[in-house]
């Protein structure tokens, strides 16, 4: 469904079915996913939906959203900060809400470009709000995760489809400022949240153990464990040799450097 017409059906639900079932239900417990954008968040949040008692509202503050002047305007009418909030709240009568929200989306800037100012104060206030629980996402393999940024936006294939034969160019110096901006991001989150409130997890790990690494969530998140399940499948599946254009340039550059494993085909296993 289109946001200009999910979005005001959600608010209608929160003030209604949400409201009154908080009545009589015990508190809603909630999450936000912290990500990058091609870490596996797309993975996750469709196992995460088909948990019966979970409801993943998904990017709330993703591009697709923003193109719509009605959510804008209902973000803009609340503050960034409070559509959070009310997003986290109860629809009907699920026991646990979550988000997604990316990186960037964190970023002043982000919300200064697209109109809803005070994206900057989200981290603050996820920090501050305690009843939120974090899970932060990371890809292991974050060359993988430029190829797929990069063949994404160029075939605008974010969530299914095949990315063909496609390949990219990436120069080096794009390389190096995203890969030290993710490195930035992800200690930030760890150096933000408690080891109490913060739930890490791989993509590697998750696509090759799922049933388990949901089990360990559903554990933290304090919900039953049940069989999760999806129909994504994986949408690159050739070799990063393959794919990027100036492999060798790139390979050569990073020889020596905290980076070079990830011009290795095989990876060593994640934490």
């Amino acid at each position: 469904m289109q946001p200009q017409y999910s979005v005001p059906i959600k608010d209608f639900l929160h003030s209604t079915t949400g409201a009154a079932a908080s009545l009589f239900l015990p508190p809603i417990k909630k999450f936000a996913i912290l990500s990058s954008g091609r870490s596996g968040s797309n993975l996750l949040i469709s196992l995460l939906k088909s948990h019966s008692k979970i409801f993943q509202h998904g990017e709330i503050f993703g591009e697709f959203q923003l193109e719509s002047p009605l959510v804008r305007r209902r973000i803009n009418q609340a503050g960034v900060c409070a559509y959070l909030d009310r997003r986290l709240s109860r629809l009907t009568t699920e026991q646990i809400s979550g988000v997604k929200i990316l990186y960037n989306n964190i970023e002043p800037r982000y919300g200064d470009v697209r109109g809803i100012p005070g994206t900057g104060d989200l981290l603050e206030h996820l920090q501050a709000n305690s009843s939120i629980r974090i899970i932060q996402l990371r890809r292991q393999d974050k060359l993988a995760l430029l190829i797929s940024m990069r063949l994404a936006n160029a075939l605008q294939q974010w969530v299914s489809g095949s990315y063909g034969n496609k390949t990219v160019h990436m120069s080096v110096e794009w390389v190096h400022e995203q890969l030290t901006w993710l490195e930035a991001w992800e200690s930030r989150i760890v150096e933000t949240f408690p080891e109490d409130r913060l739930f890490q997890m791989t993509y590697e790990t998750l696509a090759a153990n799922t049933q388990d690494e949901m089990h360990r969530l559903f554990a933290f998140l304090g919900i039953e464990p049940a069989p999760v399940h999806t129909r994504m499948s994986k949408q690159n599946t050739r070799s990063k040799s393959e794919v990027i254009e100036n492999y060798d340039e790139l390979r050569e550059a990073f020889h020596g450097t905290s980076y070079a494993s990830l011009f290795s085909e095989e990876l060593p296993p994640s934490g």
